[in-house]
């Protein structure tokens, strides 16, 4: 057994991150029957079929930490919360609703400020301002000019993250300045 993390699905495949690799693997039908869906961010055992071809099924998936079901995530230990300056305005009271549910959900949440180049009325330092005194981590960003990204890419180092954010705000700008140009599309 290999001992390896979901990071992808597609289909019915699971591509597992392990010591030698990513896998793509098929689960057990006993997950099925158990009505257990793997997930990404599951932890999981898996048996080789195939070295060379990467080839294995999953054999265990261990106990999860966290879990959401929208979008399908196991594991997450932060949130990062995505608000923008401008274009659309932030919405404050639906990100202390997203806060609200990253707490009840036990994962630590991150609040993104994006698109701080068009903030002509300093929003984004009201915003930090508040929200840092209160404990939380706050990053500035401009996701297109990749200013910042080295902070926000240390935060995500080593944790399994969502972004989450209305729509518009740079999510996807802002993991594809991180993992490379077409991770995401915008």
């Amino acid at each position: 057994m290999l001992d390896g993390l979901i990071i992808k699905i597609l289909a019915d495949l699971c591509y597992v991150k392990t010591k030698d690799g990513v896998f793509k693997c098929s689960s057990r039908g006993i997950f099925r029957k158990n009505k257990i869906t793997p997930t990404v961010g599951d932890n999981v055992e898996i048996k080789i079929l195939d070295n060379e071809k990467f080839l294995g099924f999953i054999e265990k998936i261990k106990p999860r930490n966290t879990y959401m079901i929208r979008p399908a995530v196991a594991n997450v230990n932060k949130i990062i919360l995505v608000v923008s300056c401008n274009k659309p305005k932030s919405d404050l009271v639906l990100l202390d609703k997203q806060i609200a549910f990253a707490h009840l959900k036990g994962i630590e949440p991150v609040i993104c400020i994006n698109k701080i180049d068009l903030d002509d009325e300093h929003f984004a330092d009201s915003i930090e301002e508040v929200y840092e005194n209160i404990g939380y981590t706050v990053i500035k960003t401009n996701a297109k000019e990749l200013e910042k990204k080295e902070k926000l890419e240390n935060i995500i180092k080593d944790n399994i993250c969502v972004f989450s954010g209305n729509s518009g705000v740079g999510k996807s700008t802002l993991i594809n300045a991180i993992f490379g140009n077409n991770t995401m599309k915008e």
